[in-house]
C-alpha cells in the first residue's frame, strides 16, 4: 500500500507543480476548456492534470474562471481566444469582460489551431484558409452581439450581427439576430422587411445535388426554414400588437361610456376577454349598442 501511495502522491505533486508554475499554464487551460462542452463530464475525467485544475470548482462558472486564470496575461492569440470564449460562455455578470476580450481577440491575429478546424457551407471542409478565418470570426462576432444585446447596447449588437452576416452570408443566424434587435426596439415592421429581403439571397433557395447513390438531396434547406419560421413569428407579433392597440381604443371608449360594466384596468379587460367570462359577454352586448365589436 505504501508503494502505491507514494506513486500517487508524487503524481499529484508533479501536477500541482505544473499548475502553480508562474501561476499560469496555457496547455492545461486549453485541456480544461476543451472538456467544458461536455458539462458535468469534466468532474469525472481521469486526466490528473484536469482533475487537479478543477479542484474547488463548484459549478461551470467556477471552471470558466479557472480557465481564465490559467491563461494568465492575454499576450498570444491562443490565450486571447480562450479568455474571450470563456467570458462569452459565462454568466451575465461577465458580459462586459466578454465584450472587452472578444474585441481584443478580433483585432488579430487569430488562433490558427481553432480556425483551421472549422467547416464551411454544407459542412464542406475543402475551403480556403480565408473562408475558415471568416467562419471563425463570424462565431466570435455572434458572441459579441449576444453580449451587447444582453447589456441593452442594441446598436452595437446590430453592427456585430451585420458583421456576422458579411462573413457568413450562408448562415441565417446573423439576419435573425438583426431582426431580434429591431423587435427589441419595437420596430416590428422593419424587422419583417429585413427578413423578407433575405429571400432575394441565393442561400434562401435550397440546392439539389446528387448523392453517392444517384439520388437528389436538398442542401441548405435550414436557411429557408429558419427565415420562414421567423417571419411567421414576427407576423404573429405584429398581429398581436395591432389587436392590443385595437383593444385599448375599445376599452377606453367603454370605460368612459359604460364604467359600471367595464373593468378598472386595461389588463383586467384583456384578461376577461381572453377567458371569455360572463362579464365579458355582457360587455360585448353593451358594446354592440355603440356599434362596436369586441
Amino acid at each position: 500500500m505504501g508503494f502505491f501511495k507514494n506513486i500517487f502522491n508524487n503524481s499529484n505533486n508533479f501536477v500541482e507543480n505544473k499548475i502553480n508554475k508562474n501561476y499560469s499554464n496555457i496547455e492545461l487551460a486549453e485541456k480544461v476548456f476543451n472538456e467544458l462542452p461536455y458539462g458535468d463530464y469534466i468532474k469525472s475525467v481521469r486526466d490528473k492534470e484536469i482533475k487537479y485544475a478543477v479542484q474547488g470548482c463548484k459549478c461551470r462558472q467556477d471552471t470558466l474562471c479557472r480557465v481564465v486564470g490559467l491563461c494568465g496575461d492575454p499576450d498570444t492569440p491562443r490565450k486571447r481566444y480562450l479568455i474571450a470564449t470563456a467570458y462569452a460562455w459565462s454568466t451575465a455578470s461577465y458580459r462586459k469582460k466578454a465584450i472587452e476580450y472578444i474585441k481584443l481577440y478580433l483585432k488579430g491575429p487569430l488562433y490558427e489551431k481553432e480556425y483551421m478546424c472549422v467547416a464551411g457551407f454544407n459542412f464542406n471542409t475543402n475551403i480556403s484558409i480565408d473562408e475558415k478565418k471568416n467562419i471563425h470570426m463570424a462565431s466570435m462576432y455572434h458572441y459579441l452581439a449576444k453580449a451587447y444585446e444582453g447589456e441593452k447596447m442594441y446598436e452595437e449588437a446590430k453592427e456585430a450581427y451585420k458583421m456576422q452576416e458579411k462573413l457568413t452570408p450562408f448562415w441565417p443566424s446573423g439576419y435573425i439576430g438583426v431582426a431580434d434587435i429591431l423587435i427589441r426596439q419595437e420596430k416590428l415592421k422593419e424587422a419583417l422587411l429585413y427578413l423578407e429581403n433575405t429571400k432575394k439571397l441565393e442561400y434562401y433557395n435550397p440546392v439539389e445535388v446528387k448523392n453517392f447513390f444517384g439520388e437528389f438531396e436538398r442542401y441548405n434547406s435550414d436557411f429557408k426554414e429558419c427565415i420562414d419560421n421567423y417571419i411567421l413569428n414576427i407576423k404573429d407579433k405584429i398581429h398581436d400588437k395591432e389587436e392590443e392597440e385595437k383593444d385599448k381604443i375599445n376599452y377606453e371608449f367603454l370605460l368612459q361610456n359604460s364604467p359600471k360594466k367595464c373593468p378598472k384596468t386595461f389588463k383586467g379587460y384583456r384578461r376577461m376577454k381572453k377567458q371569455n367570462t360572463e362579464n365579458f359577454k355582457d360587455l360585448k352586448n353593451e358594446a354592440l349598442k355603440y356599434n362596436i365589436k369586441i
